[in-house]
């Protein structure tokens, strides 16, 4: 049933149902489907002029929400960044596999496992910070999680995505 549900003023109707003391990003993480979740996130004001962004554009990829200022007055800020400690090993694995820019791969990695990966995994191994970058989405669901648990979380998302 939570599958049908859409507009951020059901969505926070659900989350208040089902998870009634969480707070509301954790428990969109936790109860959201990704297309869910990013309709929650679009209901933010922007930055710059206090304006409700609009959402979907047609893209050759199919619609996608993006960051639209209706009053035509502010850049694009699709993407937001943070700092996570990574592991090396999967890094090298990563770039092996994948090759391109650790932070892409991160971001694909998160979007791709992060329903499913839970609290995550705190590495073993030896690792290093990097920055990633994170869709408007990504950015509000994981903005006030400490960087050890966004760490955690990012390197589970990172396995996961090796191991598919």
């Amino acid at each position: 049933m939570y599958r049908q549900i859409n507009g951020a003023p059901a969505l926070k109707k659900y989350l208040a149902e089902v998870a009634p003391q969480t707070e509301l990003a954790t428990a969109a993480r936790k109860h959201l489907q990704p297309w869910q979740q990013a309709q929650l996130a679009y209901e933010l004001p922007c930055s710059e002029c206090g304006a409700t962004p609009e959402g979907p554009v047609r893209t050759s990829g199919g619609l996608e929400l993006q960051f639209r200022c209706p009053r035509g007055l502010c850049q694009d800020s699709r993407s937001f960044a943070r700092t996570v400690d990574l592991s090396v090993g999967l890094i090298e694995k990563a770039l092996q596999n994948f090759g391109g820019d650790v932070s892409m791969i991160a971001g694909r990695a998160l979007w791709q496992w992060s329903q499913l990966v839970g609290d995550g995994i705190r590495p073993l191994e030896p690792t290093i910070q990097r920055p990633i970058r994170m869709t408007r989405t990504q950015h509000y669901l994981y903005r006030f999680e400490t960087l050890p648990r966004l760490s955690a979380v990012m390197n589970a998302c990172l396995l996961k995505l090796l191991e598919e």
